[in-house]
């Protein structure tokens, strides 16, 4: 999560805000996953004793990993460019900042 956050403060420092918002929506979908483990881990009440530990790992690993797709999924349904109202406002405020000087 720390890596998705340093990489989507990067990118909003060079002004990408797509890559930002990618970036982002990753370091929340792995933030979050705190709240999937839960029910990731009702099926390792009913394992065997000997592989409580085994089940458990698995369990806690499948929260990051069902929100991580999820949120990958997401990002790939989504268009990879900025939107044309985005891009209008980014045309203005470069308008603007030129005619202003």
């Amino acid at each position: 999560m720390v890596v998705c956050l340093c990489l989507g403060v990067a990118a909003i420092g060079r002004r990408d805000v797509v890559r930002h918002r990618r970036w982002m929506t990753r370091a929340y979908a792995l933030a979050i996953a705190a709240g999937t483990q839960p029910l990731t881990l009702v099926p390792t009440l009913f394992a065997p004793a000997n592989l409580q530990e085994v089940a458990y790992m698995l369990g806690m690993s499948a929260g990051w990993v069902i929100n991580i797709a999820i949120a990958e999924w997401f990002l790939r349904r989504m268009p990879s460019h900025p939107s044309s109202a985005s891009a209008a406002l980014a045309s203005e405020r470069q308008s603007i900042s030129q005619t202003a000087f």
